[in-house]
């Protein structure tokens, strides 16, 4: 919320990236643009105002958006395991010898609309 001092487009030819991973890209780049920006912001004072009408809202992120629907859309899960890869995880629930217990999904696989998980931790 507020004027904009400057923005950059970021661009990756990985998609979608594990969050760890674009968390410390856009940390670096953020940090290049901020060194090139506050010398000249503090001499001016000048910022572009937001476009409001153009802004977008999201909830607050909670460990229970990390439950995966194995039976749902492949691409939504595998968008979710690799976002989610630090906090707050992705898991799944799964009936052993008569007990329900959680797997954590911590990396997949998606190729022609299939999802294949690659690495499990079990409860």
């Amino acid at each position: 919320h507020g004027p904009i001092v400057t923005q950059e487009v970021y661009a990756t030819a990985e998609w979608p990236l594990h969050g760890s991973v674009l968390t410390d890209a856009l940390a670096h780049a953020g940090g290049k643009l901020l060194a090139q920006v506050v010398a000249p912001w503090v001499a001016t004072h000048t910022a572009t105002p937001q476009k409001h009408e153009e802004a977008t809202f999201t909830k607050k992120i909670v460990k229970e958006d990390g439950l995966i629907d194995l039976a749902g859309d492949a691409l939504e899960n595998y968008k979710k395991i690799r976002a989610f890869d630090e906090w707050p995880g992705t898991y799944f629930f799964t009936e052993r010898s008569g007990r329900q217990i959680r797997v954590r999904v911590t990396d997949a696989a998606y190729a022609d609309g299939v999802l294949t998980i690659t690495r499990v931790v079990p409860e």
